[in-house]
């Protein structure tokens, strides 16, 4: 039977996206996605998903996080507004709303109680500073929470993350987007290590796509490229990466993805009404029919 591997991408409040296209799966198949995949990677948003699905979270109540809680995660305080001229010298947000939700989801688990692979990225910037995977099967232990927050610690939006193995020393992480907003092809470049000679199948999730319109000046500055859609441009150039490095490992591919606009960190009524109305038109069209047909032999398994 082919390995199956479940790739999600970052996107703030378009998490939902996923989610939602994970329930309908888990709703369909009858199956919990931690049984049909045999590894799971997510980065920020989706790293928060990953980090849920594989220890046998319902991908609906993930689904709720955004729909019920978003807007209290991506709420500035006056004071936080006014002391990081919104997102400009200080993190947009607080982290402390986050990682309560963080908290409740996965409580005390940790990556060895991962019922499936788990493989999470995040961006150390301390003197270990670079890219740096969590991995279930094999290096330190964190605690899940820890993992979620550290992949999804995005820069203006979020403070760095500050967290520790449980037998080890502290370590400074920021999103995993930075250098893996899709990991997709890194996900299938493990698979392809975890079982060689193996075939490979890849579900690869966005969270929504829109063409990035930033006319750059001459005379721009750091104001203006972090306002202006630099994180945008290092997303998307991502996920172009990862699809064009995967070329280069033998895996198929189904990709679901829709395009929709909006700021990562638009959890409002109306934008989280356009995200269920879009996830809905994925679900209905020939595409994700197509991605059900991939898992069909691990259903009747």
């Amino acid at each position: 039977m082919p390995k199956r591997v479940l790739s999600v991408d970052g996107g703030g409040s378009y998490g939902l996206l996923p989610a939602l296209w994970l329930a309908e799966i888990e709703k369909r198949t009858g199956k919990r996605c931690a049984d049909l995949f045999d590894l799971i990677a997510g980065t920020s948003t989706g790293g928060i998903i990953a980090s849920g699905l594989s220890i046998g979270l319902a991908a609906a109540s993930l689904a709720l996080l955004y729909h019920d809680h978003g807007s209290e995660i991506f709420r500035a305080s006056l004071w936080n507004k006014a002391r990081g001229l919104d997102g400009l010298s200080g993190p947009k947000y607080s982290a402390a709303t986050l990682e309560r939700y963080l908290a409740q989801a996965l409580g005390d688990k940790t990556l060895s109680d991962a019922q499936t692979h788990l493989l999470v990225p995040t961006t150390r910037c301390d003197k270990e500073g670079g890219p740096f995977w969590f991995k279930s099967w094999e290096g330190p232990n964190f605690l899940l929470r820890d993992v979620a927050r550290a992949t999804s610690a995005a820069p203006v939006y979020f403070p760095p993350a500050v967290i520790s193995p449980v037998d080890g020393e502290p370590m400074v992480c920021v999103d995993g987007g930075i250098h893996a907003n899709s990991p997709e092809d890194f996900a299938a470049l493990q698979a392809s290590k975890l079982w060689p000679g193996e075939e490979i199948i890849v579900v690869s999730l966005g969270t929504g796509y829109e063409p990035v319109d930033v006319e750059a000046k001459a005379d721009w500055g750091a104001a203006d490229w972090v306002m202006g859609g630099l994180l945008d441009l290092v997303m998307i150039c991502s996920e172009i990466n990862a699809a064009t490095r995967g070329q280069m490992i033998d895996y198929r591919r189904a990709r679901l993805d829709v395009e929709i606009g909006g700021n990562m960190d638009d959890a409002s009524a109306a934008n989280i009404s356009a995200m269920t109305k879009a996830a809905q038109k994925v679900i209905a069209g020939a595409d994700f029919a197509a991605m059900l047909d991939l898992l069909a032999d691990k259903v009747s398994a």
